[in-house]
């Protein structure tokens, strides 16, 4: 009971419920610093809201390079068959097979590398691109995001392949490293290169964690490799394990979802090819392998699922990445007064009194909740019929979400002009004195 025998709740007496507004969220997020949920539920919300907008160029891409994979593949279909046939009859590996097996192996992961820094690149560009209208609820085609996506290309190229070239070559140098020493010393060389190989992954995760932003600034504030490169570096400080956290969710909840696409994949595929094997109580050697046509079904089955999981899931990561973007934004810089002016909300908006007995905060009749637009207007930030999304010219480019400025210096102050000469006063024409 409160200390004047009231309700507690009742305005202006003690014991009254404090009621916060919720934050408003005019498009797939709120406009608040963002939690795992906010980003969670801003990913699903803009895949939803905007799925042909992301996986419209992202489907054009993939088909070009699933092209050129399923060439590599047909072409490889008859070296395969003469080497897994030939293995068979010999019952044996020979050290030229060995080389094959590796070329073959080698061959297939660059080109499956290529084609992944590829999609990732076009999927981190485009989702970039997309988040700048969903966060604030404004309607976007496939075509208008790749209006603004494409001038923006090269420099994201440009700064992947700087990170690349950073993350790969130091592992890369361990690993020529690690061969090197083995050769030469033995086991001891074996271990100072093993060392060296974990040191350069632990780089490798640091420096692909530290540099996540990196995209987002690209193509949100129209930064230059080496800008983009230092700009990310800093925005991303003292945040490194809040976004190993956020990467790791969303990887694992990728992965689940991989797992149950491709897992009744490859054991329809693999009934054939496993049936035939002996069982383990039976000796068996390598000319009892399945038939080559068999092992051939398993291997391009288990290839198309892991393709198609991976290219619907690519866009998670990249979305994680550029929400992590805003939220460093909104936490540093106040972004979320700019996107709040943006969306043509304010953020100093008074809340709605209480509802007459309901629970605190709740609308009265008649009135809208705060944050969500009135009966009859448009929902989710688009625009009314007839009219172009931006209140301009259709296909108007949004404002470019420029980054925090110092303030400029204070003028120094003007000194006072100098007073002019007095001139000597000059006599009269009238006062002038004659000689005598």
């Amino acid at each position: 009971m409160s200390n004047y025998g009231g309700w507690p709740g009742q305005p202006g007496r003690p014991g009254a419920w404090t009621y916060a507004p919720p934050p408003p969220k005019p498009g797939v997020i709120p406009l608040h610093p963002l939690t795992v949920a906010d980003i969670l539920s801003g990913i699903f919300a803009t895949l939803r809201h905007y799925f042909w907008a992301v996986y419209g160029p992202l489907a054009v891409v993939v088909v070009a390079c699933g092209a050129v994979m399923a060439g590599a593949v047909a072409l490889s279909y008859s070296p395969l068959h003469n080497l897994y046939t030939g293995i068979q009859a010999q019952d044996g590996v020979t050290d030229g097979q060995q080389g094959e097996i590796l070329a073959f192996v080698g061959g297939f992961a660059l080109l499956y590398a290529i084609c992944a820094f590829i999609w990732y690149t076009v999927s981190a560009l485009i989702t970039s691109a997309v988040l700048r209208h969903a966060v604030v609820g404004r309607r976007a085609t496939m075509r208008q995001v790749l209006a603004e996506a494409r001038p923006r290309l090269w420099p994201t190229l440009g700064a992947l392949g700087a990170l690349v070239l950073a993350v790969g070559g130091a592992f890369l140098v361990s690993v020529v490293a690690f061969v090197v020493l083995a050769a030469l010393a033995g086991n001891g060389g074996a271990a100072i290169g093993l060392v060296l190989i974990l040191a350069s992954a632990a780089w490798m995760l640091f420096l692909t964690l530290r540099m996540a932003l990196l995209v987002p600034v690209v193509v949100l504030e129209n930064q230059g490799v080496k800008e983009a490169l230092s700009r990310a570096w800093r925005l991303n400080q003292g945040n490194w394990w809040r976004t190993l956290g956020f990467t790791m969710v969303v990887s694992l909840l990728g992965s689940l979802v991989s797992q149950v696409v491709t897992t009744p994949i490859s054991m329809l595929t693999s009934t054939s090819a496993l049936g035939s094997l002996p069982t383990t109580n039976q000796g068996w050697n390598l000319s009892d392998l399945p038939s080559f046509g068999s092992f051939w079904l398993y291997l391009v089955g288990t290839l198309a699922a892991t393709f198609v999981t991976s290219v619907l899931l690519l866009p998670l990561v990249p979305l994680s990445n550029g929400l992590l973007y805003i939220d460093r934004r909104i936490r540093r810089e106040s972004l979320d007064e700019q996107l709040a002016a943006e969306a043509g909300i304010s953020l100093s908006t008074p809340p709605p009194p209480p509802g007459y007995g309901g629970w605190p905060g709740q609308a009265p009749y008649g009135h809208s909740p705060y944050g969500q637009a009135p009966y009859g207007q448009p929902p989710y930030g688009q625009a009314p019929y007839g009219q172009s999304p931006y209140g301009g010219w259709p296909g108007q480019q949004p404002p470019v979400w420029p980054t925090a400025q110092p303030p400029a210096p204070p003028t120094p102050p003007v000194p006072p002009a100098p007073a002019a000469p007095t001139a000597p006063p000059q006599d009269r024409a009238g006062d002038t004195e004659q000689p005598n």
